[in-house]
This record gives structure tokens, C-alpha cells and sequence, in this order.
């Protein structure tokens, strides 16, 4: 995958974690409160940590 589909896969990933958190501050009906938050916690994670690889990882020389 290209350095710019990860980065924007990544961003996808931050913003779909920053919506979980934002629907789930206006909902509290039938939410098991503890699952969301893992799961908005690996969106952020996953989303970060592929950011970060992807901008700090080095190309290889062509020869």
C-alpha cells in the first residue's frame, strides 16, 4: 500500500474512533459503555500506530 492510502486509512480510523466517542456521549440506552470504549480505544490505537509507522518509516535505496 502507497504512503498516502496509509495515511489516509489511518486518518479514517482517528476519525471513526473521535465519532464512536462523540455518538456515545448522546447515547445511553442498551450500550454495554465498556465495550465501546475498547473498541474506540483500538480505533485510536490502530489509526495512531499506522500513522506513525507510515511517516517515520524509511525507504529503501534504489541502487
Amino acid at each position: 500500500m502507497s504512503k498516502r492510502n496509509t495515511i489516509i486509512v489511518a486518518c479514517l480510523l482517528i476519525i471513526s474512533a473521535v465519532l464512536i466517542s462523540i455518538l456515545k456521549d448522546g447515547s445511553h440506552d442498551r450500550l454495554d459503555m465498556e465495550l465501546v470504549d475498547f473498541y474506540n480505544g483500538m480505533l485510536y490505537g490502530a489509526g495512531f500506530g499506522i500513522l506513525i509507522v507510515s511517516l517515520f518509516k524509511k525507504k529503501p535505496k534504489q541502487a
